[in-house]
């Protein structure tokens, strides 16, 4: 309910110019939708008794509402939001970029408000992006391959986390204008496109060494695979018996087999591909500017 009251105040300000009575009726459901979860006596989610299949757990909805006031106050300029994001900043500033933890999109908005907003705590948001894109930084010096991943990062859905640290590392870049993070962001899109361990072109239907055959239903139904998709890519956990039979004894970063049974490594999911649409977004605006 908070992401969506979110991203219908984000709505707001992209349509309303466009159309003020589809914009009207963007801010009545994200005000509404914001309202109704501040009276929702929920403290995370899991999946109800007797539901078996994959649990998207989420122990806490305080980044939702973190990112939710601060979309909020960002479109609508009302203090009430102001300082249900404030409250939470000024007891820690946290990072996330993905399903589970959202607290980028909050500051991101927060920093970039046209409101007014606390300048020690727009500071200290800044502060925090540019440490995090430091310490992504040292792991890329180490890494054979300029990106932010060591041994133990090559877990399930690896590919959408490597490009939410490319995203963090952009944002630095916004805020510093320090060429080297935009540098580094960029391999880590060499890296999904090809420059990586396995030799593959992680994007369906791209690279002279491409991913024929996701766990994608709609491709294995057309017995090709629908175009521009991201895949989940190494997971040394080996989380599915197929993955097992063809990577075991691989080291974690060639953990990954283009089959379609390997729903662990192959697998494509919309906020996998969220996160990739995001990242080109970003680097195509730099392109747009040379």
């Amino acid at each position: 309910t908070l992401d969506f009251a979110a991203a219908m105040a984000m709505a707001v300000r992209f349509y309303d110019p466009i159309d003020h009575a589809y914009g009207e009726k963007l801010s009545e459901a994200s005000r509404s939708a914001y309202a109704a979860a501040l009276l929702m006596e929920v403290k995370g989610f899991k999946n109800p008794e007797g539901i078996v299949t994959g649990e998207y757990g989420d122990e806490g909805l305080e980044d939702e509402l973190y990112w939710a006031s601060a979309e909020l106050y960002r479109t609508f300029g009302e203090e009430g939001y102001r300082k249900k994001f404030e409250d939470i900043a000024f007891g820690h500033i946290s990072h996330g970029y993905g399903w589970e933890d959202v607290y980028s999109f909050g500051n991101v908005a927060y920093i970039n408000c046209e409101y007014p907003v606390d300048e020690v705590l727009k500071t200290m948001i800044r502060g925090a992006i540019t440490a995090k894109a430091d310490y992504l930084m040292t792991i890329c010096r180490s890494n054979g391959y300029n990106v932010s991943f060591n041994e133990k990062s090559f877990i399930w859905g690896s590919n959408m986390y490597l490009i939410q640290n490319a995203s963090h590392l952009y944002m630095a870049y916004t805020l510093t204008g320090k060429e080297e993070y935009l540098i580094s962001a960029k391999e880590h899109m060499h890296y999904i496109f090809g420059k990586n361990p396995c030799n593959v072109c992680f994007l369906t239907g791209f690279g002279s060494n491409r991913v024929s055959h996701p766990h994608h239903r709609p491709s294995a139904a057309q017995s090709a695979p629908m175009q521009g998709m991201i895949i989940g890519g190494p997971d040394s956990g080996l989380h599915d018996p197929t993955a097992e039979e063809h990577c075991k004894g691989n080291p974690p970063a060639k953990c990954y087999t283009d089959q379609l049974l390997s729903y662990s490594t192959n697998e494509i999911t919309l906020y996998w591909n969220s996160a990739m649409l995001l990242l080109m977004a970003q680097l195509l605006r730099e392109d747009s500017k040379a």
